[in-house]
């Protein structure tokens, strides 16, 4: 019984673990490569943290790093409970970052949170994102568009002709013999470099030639 205990063990060091069954016992000051015992992670990927430094005694139960596969990432948005009706899972879904201003990257829904929150009333997404060329990175804020494949009219105009004046969202609209005037609007989606005008007020702030 002895001899096959040791000879699994001696299998699971050497072929599994790929650490050598016997180390040769050196003088404390001597260093040498054979004495270092490799830990090998269950996955491939990148190192995200470390929780230990050398010459901490560590257990079988002991977390010594963070490994993640950044090939794929998870992206989760919160979406307000009045399109809960529209959604299901395996919509495409546009992610756009600060980082790389309007460029989208393309995912889809993989899962569909089964509770609101109370406080904002909107329930989160978990949206599968791919990401081979490792341009997203974890904890970054990103902004989600799903596409829910109906179609409706719509008012956009150029982002950049939102300006803000007094504290209010305004736009300057063009009138007859070359005047222009100020309305307060309220904005909505932001698609391509446009954004939605989602409601117009009559109110004149200002007018001028």
């Amino acid at each position: 019984n002895a001899e096959v205990e040791v000879s699994r063990t001696r299998s699971h060091l050497e072929d599994f673990l790929g650490i050598p069954a016997y180390i040769p016992t050196h003088d404390d000051d001597a260093t040498d490569a054979t004495t270092l015992i490799p830990v090998r992670a269950p996955a491939s990927g990148v190192v995200l943290s470390r929780t230990v430094t050398p010459g901490t005694v560590v257990s079988t139960a002991t977390d010594m790093f963070t490994i993640s596969n950044l090939n794929t990432l998870w992206a989760m948005a919160a979406v307000n409970e009045e399109y809960l009706p529209s959604l299901r899972v395996g919509m495409p879904v546009q992610i756009r970052v600060q980082a790389y201003g309007q460029r989208p990257f393309p995912g889809k829904i993989t899962r569909i949170g089964e509770a609101l929150d109370p406080a904002t009333r909107t329930v989160n997404l978990q949206v599968t994102v791919a990401n081979a060329a490792h341009l997203l990175k974890p904890e970054m804020y990103a902004m989600a568009e799903v596409e829910l494949g109906n179609t409706e009219e719509a008012l956009f105009v150029p982002q950049e002709a939102v300006q803000e004046l007094r504290s209010e969202k305004v736009v300057f609209m063009s009138l007859p013999g070359d005047r222009f005037e100020v309305r307060k609007v309220q904005t909505g989606r932001s698609v391509d470099g446009l954004i939605e005008i989602v409601d117009r007020k009559s109110t004149r702030l200002n007018s001028s030639h």
